[in-house]
């Protein structure tokens, strides 16, 4: 949209501000971000979500001795705690593609679906 000067006007999008943050990277996941599991977003109505929010702890990296001899690094997992329904501190751990950040989770089963189905190959 032109402003009546030939400059367009940019609204920031909810897209922008995710690449802005590092969730649309492929490596998204760091210490300290809210996240819920895949399978607490299906069927769940959403008033409930935060019910099932869970906090990064770490990124758990492992390294292997590779036949040429070269050590690799590797995600293992992804550490994350919660309170569980009896306030109980719990702790986990999960794979990378097992989660979804709680801001794109509470926008929508729309938004989660698009998030699992993002390009990965940057």
């Amino acid at each position: 949209m032109e402003n009546g000067f030939g400059i367009f006007n940019f609204e920031k999008t909810k897209d922008m501000e995710r690449r802005q943050d590092g969730l649309n990277d492929r490596y998204w996941i760091r210490a300290g971000i809210e996240v819920v599991h895949r399978n607490h977003i299906v069927d769940l109505n959403m008033d409930r979500l935060s019910f099932f929010k869970m906090v990064v702890d770490r990124v758990v990296k492992k390294s292997r001795e590779m036949k040429d001899g070269e050590r690799r690094v590797y995600i293992d997992g992804v550490r994350c705690h919660w309170l569980d329904s009896e306030m109980h501190y719990q702790v986990g751990q999960f794979h990378t593609g097992e989660l979804v950040p709680f801001e794109i989770a509470n926008e929508g089963i729309e938004s989660v679906n698009r998030w699992l189905e993002r390009d990965l190959s940057i």
